[in-house]
């Protein structure tokens, strides 16, 4: 039997559980709304820098938020990401 399901529809579903996955581990965030999280999180201001070959470096800029990304250490043992050239991503408060 054959499902027709809208690309869009999928993409939905994929982008919620991109959203839950990454406020799982953010302290008080985990059984947040997508919403909240995409705009105290993803939607940060910040600069990214590839440093050298080894790592790329996400610099965020100072906001009440940043305590709870230092505490969870999504960076933490992240290893290296091949379609980004095998660099490791690592991540930078002020």
């Amino acid at each position: 039997m054959r499902l027709n399901v809208d690309l869009d529809t999928v993409l939905t579903l994929l982008a919620q559980g991109c959203y839950r996955w990454l406020a799982t581990p953010l302290h008080g965030f985990g059984q947040a709304k997508h919403k909240r999280v995409d705009r105290k999180f993803v939607e940060t201001p910040g600069a990214i820098a590839i440093e050298s070959r080894r790592r790329i470096l996400v610099h965020f800029e100072r906001r009440a938020c940043n305590p709870v990304l230092r505490e969870a250490q999504l960076d933490k043992d992240c290893p290296p990401i091949p379609w980004l050239g095998n660099r490791r991503l690592e991540f930078g408060y002020p």
